[in-house]
């Protein structure tokens, strides 16, 4: 059975699959933060959703923020400049993490919540619809992409899928 990563594990993991492309390009690990690099005027992160739940996932998005080595500008979100390729690539990738996400047991409390009647049920149902379908949408130009996820082996494969790019997404947002 697949376990879920809540969003303190995901800086964890994603701190242990980034780190050595960090360091190899001169960065360091910023301290007090579970998965933050720095580099000169720059500060990387990854941003896990605050929405997530046990039985639908979550995603996590990429940002880049200038630094004077005390405060934060404000973030960008650099998975915006990804390619017409690498978008191709992502909701694919996307596309099989979805269909990987286990239906939360019967007794499990959304599908009593997916009963209710009236908007509030129906409210439940398209979140639960949401859950368990990819975002075409989010992987057009422009668009805030977050990347979805359930469990460990998905933060791998997203790992997998960002480190080639991600001198390229630097530079570019920087």
């Amino acid at each position: 059975m697949r376990s879920y990563v809540k969003a303190k594990d995901v800086h964890r993991h994603m701190r242990r699959l980034l780190a050595p492309w960090f360091v190899e390009q001169g960065w360091q690990k910023r301290p007090g933060y579970s998965c933050a690099f720095v580099r000169a005027d720059s500060v990387f992160w990854v941003q896990p959703s605050q929405w997530g739940d046990s039985w639908s996932g979550s995603s996590m998005t990429l940002n880049l923020s200038g630094w004077n080595g005390r405060d934060l500008a404000a973030g960008r979100r650099i998975l915006k400049g990804l390619d017409g390729d690498s978008r191709d690539a992502g909701l694919a990738l996307e596309e099989r993490i979805v269909s990987r996400i286990p239906e939360p047991p019967h007794d499990h409390y959304i599908h009593q919540f997916m009963s209710l009647p009236g908007a509030e049920g129906a409210t439940f149902r398209q979140s639960f619809e949401r859950a368990f379908a990819p975002n075409p949408g989010q992987w057009k130009p422009g668009c805030d992409t977050w990347l979805r996820y359930f469990a460990e082996d998905d933060l791998e494969e997203w790992a997998l899928f960002m480190v080639p790019r991600l001198d390229r997404l630097i530079s570019e947002a920087g």
